[in-house]
């Protein structure tokens, strides 16, 4: 099977994340305030609710990720002290041995 030679750098999967563009979320916000101010909602008011709520998500969001982040950690911790051991085990027996001369 012959492989095409200009084939391309990157291969998106089902994995790959797309981040928005800084227009996207302004653009979001702009209709979201323009259905809210049909609906006769009071933008002023639903403003000062989600400067009430945002310290406290802030908060909440930062201790799950310092969370997720520890328990990561210490899978990675204890993961390299076993390939540590491994390498070490393997250092000591390749010096106990004598050499074929």
């Amino acid at each position: 099977m012959a492989f095409p030679k200009n084939h391309p750098r990157f291969l998106p999967t089902l994995t790959h994340i797309v981040f928005p563009t800084e227009n996207e979320p302004k653009a979001a916000m702009a209709q979201q305030v323009e259905k809210n101010s049909i609906a006769g909602l009071d933008e002023s008011k639903v403003q000062a609710i989600i400067q009430t709520i945002m310290p406290t998500f802030s908060a909440r969001l930062r201790e799950i990720a310092q969370s997720t982040l520890d328990e990561k950690m210490r899978h990675l911790e204890i993961e390299m002290q076993a390939q540590v051991e491994a390498m070490v085990r393997s250092a000591v027996i390749g010096c106990e041995t004598p050499l074929n001369s």
